[in-house]
């Protein structure tokens, strides 16, 4: 499980920064930046969308099942985002 303090500090300069601080059961480590991004894990919401009828497969944890073009077994049907599983980041 990862535990994990974000603080902002100024120091009483103009220049601000983020500390964050996480601890693991290998050791604490430090991070300082001026931004933060925090990702968590989504879950697919894919329960409505009557896969069954469109014929769409996916995978035991719900994520639809695509190849390296973003494509399911469906012709000119897509996924990406979160419903596709992996990393939620998609540049098209």
């Amino acid at each position: 499980m990862l535990c994990a303090q974000c603080s902002h500090n100024t120091g009483g300069t103009q220049r601000h920064e983020v500390v964050l601080t996480i601890e693991q059961p290998g050791g604490t480590s430090t991070l300082v930046g001026s931004q933060v991004l925090i990702a968590t894990r989504r879950r697919p919401n894919t329960e409505d969308l009557a896969r069954d009828k469109a014929r769409i497969e996916t995978n035991a944890d719900g994520t639809i099942k695509v190849n390296g073009r973003l494509e399911s077994i469906v012709f000119g049907t897509w996924a990406f985002g979160n419903v596709k599983g992996g990393l939620a980041f998609t540049f098209l």
